[in-house]
């Protein structure tokens, strides 16, 4: 008969050195099986957010550009159109949420939103709606080519537009585009013989 002793007749509680180690290897390699998975969605879901902003900057310059090209002169006398750095105002045949489409008092901004980032902005001035559209950084402004040089402003005292307006962000040029009507009003004939114009 073998002996008994107090040691050996305590049971063997707790894990070998074997069995941790083995443990911490298998977390090891889950953690970084893990980690690596999220990175690729993380760059994933950035990819997809760049070109969610990329299109959304393709449709709205596609859109002032449509607004700005269909800018409307309606008599020779009263200015339509004038603009700043910061806000273009005009008469637009296209205002982009009107349907049927008619000219109508439109506005484009730059400026802040509630977060205090910048985004382009654009106003039916008609019916008071406002659409924030694109993000900008702080450099960028309008400006306007008048005379062949480029302008901050753009305050004419009859109804006249700027050859060229332009978006830009401190040297890049996001967009430039030109109206397709003359630059100046169109002076009908009645003006001539009876000295007005009524509308």
């Amino acid at each position: 008969m073998i002996p008994t002793t107090a040691s050996n007749k305590k049971k063997q509680c707790g894990f070998t050195i074997i069995e941790v180690l083995v443990v911490l290897i298998i977390v090891a390699m889950t953690t970084l099986l893990l980690s690596s998975g999220l990175s690729i969605a993380m760059s994933s879901m950035e990819k997809l957010k760049t070109r969610h902003l990329e299109s959304r900057a393709i449709a709205t310059l596609a859109l002032f550009r449509e607004s700005i090209q269909t800018a409307v002169l309606y008599h020779p006398e009263k200015p339509t159109f004038s603009g700043d750095s910061y806000t273009i105002n005009l008469v637009s045949k296209k205002p982009i949420d009107t349907h049927p489409q008619y000219p109508i008092k439109v506005s484009w901004r730059i400026r802040e939103d509630v977060d205090g980032k910048v985004w382009l902005w654009y106003s039916n001035l008609e019916n008071n709606s406002t659409f924030k559209l694109m993000p900008l950084d702080g450099n960028t402004r309008f400006y306007y080519q008048s005379e062949n040089a480029m302008h901050p402003e753009f305050l004419p005292e009859s109804a006249e537009l700027p050859e060229v307006i332009s978006l830009r962000s401190g040297d890049a040029v996001l967009i430039a585009v030109s109206p397709l009507i003359p630059k100046t009003a169109i002076v009908p004939p009645e003006y001539a013989v009876f000295g007005k114009y009524e509308f």
